[in-house]
Order: C-alpha cells, then sequence, then structure tokens
C-alpha cells in the first residue's frame, strides 16, 4: 500500500514482508506530520447545520481544529458568547441573543432553539485528510511536502531506534571518548528540527482573524 515505493540503499525495491515499517506504521507517521503541520497552517472547510426545534448543541466534526464563523441562514454574522466568569450567558427562552459556544470540546453551543429547517453555517479550520489508499492524495500546498517528508523521516526513524536503546542497557563496557550510543535517535531528531525548520520558512496562519476582515 503505501509502502509500495520503498527501496533501499542500492535502490532496489523492498518487499513488503521485509520492510522495517508495516502500511500502519506508515499511516500513523503521516497522521502524526500531518497533526503537527495542521498546528501551523490548516485548511477551511464549512458545515451546513439544520435545526429541529429541539436541539441546540450540535456535534462538531471530527477533523475540527479552530472556529472561523457561524453565518445564520440570512447570512448575518453570529457572535460567539463571553464566557468569562461574572458575563451574562442567556438561556434559550431568551430569543433577542443569538450566541453560541463551545464546551465542551467538540460540542458547538447555541444560546437559543433553531426553529426546524432553520440552517446555520459554520466555517471552520480543519485537520488536513489522513491518505488512507493508494489512489488517495495530499491536498496540502506543495511547500509543506518537504517538512511532512522529515517529520515522517524522523518518526521512522524513532522506531527503529528503540531496540538500539534497549541493547545499550546491557552494555558491560564503557567505550572510550565520547560516542554516539544511538545514531538513530540523533538522525530522528535532527529530521524533527528540520521539519520546524522548513515550517518557520514560511508565515503561520492567522486563523484568530482570518474571519474577522469585513
Amino acid at each position: 500500500m503505501l509502502d509500495d515505493n520503498l527501496v533501499d540503499g542500492q535502490g532496489n525495491p523492498i518487499l513488503e514482508a521485509n520492510a522495517q515499517w508495516t502500511d500502519t506504521d506508515l499511516k500513523d507517521f503521516i497522521a502524526d506530520a500531518l497533526a503537527e503541520y495542521s498546528a501551523h497552517t490548516a485548511t477551511r472547510k464549512q458545515v451546513t447545520l439544520t435545526g429541529d426545534g429541539v436541539v441546540k448543541a450540535f456535534t462538531l466534526a471530527s477533523d475540527f481544529l479552530q472556529l472561523g464563523l457561524l453565518l445564520d441562514e440570512d447570512g448575518n454574522k453570529l457572535e460567539p458568547a463571553d464566557l468569562s466568569p461574572g458575563s451574562y450567558l442567556p438561556s434559550a427562552d431568551d430569543g433577542n441573543f443569538r450566541l453560541y459556544y463551545i464546551w465542551p470540546d467538540g460540542t458547538l453551543n447555541l444560546t437559543w432553539i433553531p426553529d426546524a429547517g432553520e440552517t446555520l453555517t459554520l466555517h471552520y479550520w480543519a485537520y488536513w485528510a489522513i491518505p488512507a489508499l493508494d489512489a488517495d492524495v495530499l491536498t496540502v500546498p506543495r511547500w509543506a511536502e518537504r517538512p511532512l517528508k522529515y517529520h515522517m523521516v524522523g518518526s521512522a526513524q524513532m522506531k527503529r531506534s528503540t531496540p538500539t536503546t534497549l541493547i545499550n542497557e546491557f552494555r558491560t563496557r564503557a567505550d572510550s571518548g565520547t560516542p554516539m550510543q544511538n545514531p538513530l535517535t540523533a538522525y530522528a531528531e535532527w529530521c524533527f528540527m528540520q521539519f520546524f525548520t522548513s515550517l518557520d520558512r514560511h508565515p503561520v496562519q492567522g486563523r484568530d482573524y482570518w474571519y474577522q476582515i469585513g
């Protein structure tokens, strides 16, 4: 699957049976890399929420990272409720205050009950989709592919370094000088450093202000 194109040091294809990382490993590596990358640059999505005259709380999507904007069915921007101590939180009976808040994590709450059929449009920042099949394509910007590769290699080397660390625990003789006991760990740390260095070459996404313009 994801490891079909792995090659050894001589450029020869590595058979899946001889690979050091399984498909599950590789999926975990890219998932971790995309999660870290999303914290720097997320993707934008929107979803329509439809009221039923009863519910005023909606479960957010699993890829939800940060709220951007909530609009009513007329396209008017709704404001978030002030949850600071001592602030007033309107009840569902007070229809003059149409506010929203997220609590607990993963749940969007409204201070009123939308009528049946009433729609709201939620714009939000999301984690990037994790490829799982051969036909899946990464949709990140072209510049992001380099740091993602560094992060995946770092994760792969960290897994390889674990047996080496265990072996070092049972050494009976200290080597002379100051040898590197686990070069794989050092290489993994270098890869992670390159990941963040590559990200730093690009401005962090201004998510807090994106939807406030205009």
